[in-house]
C-alpha cells in the first residue's frame, strides 16, 4: 500500500507515493476490487492507493 502527498500546480496536479506496508488479498470480488487484509498497525485512510505487487 502507498500514501500519496498530492500537490495542484495550475490545471495539473502529481502524487508522490509513500510505501507504508504491504497487506494480503482475502478475496477478489471483480476485475477491479478486492478484499485486502493488512497486519495490525496499518493504518488505511480513503485516498490511498493499493497495488499489486509485480
Amino acid at each position: 500500500m502507498t500514501r500519496g502527498n498530492s500537490s495542484k500546480s495550475g490545471s495539473h496536479s502529481s502524487c508522490n507515493k509513500t510505501r507504508v506496508g504491504e497487506g494480503e488479498i482475502s478475496e477478489i470480488l471483480n476485475e477491479n476490487y478486492s478484499v485486502v487484509k493488512f497486519p495490525n498497525g496499518i493504518k488505511v485512510e480513503e485516498g490511498d492507493i493499493v497495488e499489486k505487487v509485480k
